[in-house]
């Protein structure tokens, strides 16, 4: 077999193949919701803190790392915590809320709330220096998710 010579003109290969969609899967019996008989049981609330007070609570025990010397830097914490150092950097945001705001926040997990707020929400809140403007701010969100 010879090497090809620049000289040589190439050939051209055409190739053809279908497509097919996949197939829809059905519902399994295991996800399909069956008529019950027996009235149904008040459902008990969760027992877990709202999200929002999660992520409060691993900001602060981040902050506690930092402070330690376990991690010198939001990315070794995003390392230690199989986090990116983006997700690192928007929790640790809600450290510059106002204390009384954070307070707060926290206490949701032991009233065990359900409130609509995102920690999205809060972002912007937290980027003003001035923790009066905060509460103002904190205030006015509370009333548009009436809590």
């Amino acid at each position: 077999m010879s090497p090809v010579s620049s000289q040589q003109p190439r050939e051209l290969v055409e190739v053809r193949f279908a497509l097919r969609p996949a197939k829809r899967k059905r519902p399994s019996r295991a996800s399909q919701v069956l008529p019950c008989k027996e009235p149904a049981q008040p459902v008990e609330r969760d027992s877990r803190p709202p999200r929002i007070s999660q992520v409060l609570a691993l900001a602060i025990l981040h902050q506690e790392r930092l402070e330690r010397g376990e991690a010198r830097s939001y990315a070794e914490l995003a390392k230690l915590a199989n986090l990116t150092r983006s997700r690192v950097s928007q929790m640790m945001t809600l450290l510059w809320l106002a204390p009384d705001i954070q307070e707060e926040l926290l206490d949701l997990a032991e009233a065990r709330a359900r409130i609509p707020i995102r920690e999205a929400e809060l972002w912007p809140i937290a980027r003003h220096l001035s923790w009066r403007r905060q509460r103002e701010l904190w205030k006015g969100l509370k009333a548009a998710k009436l809590m």
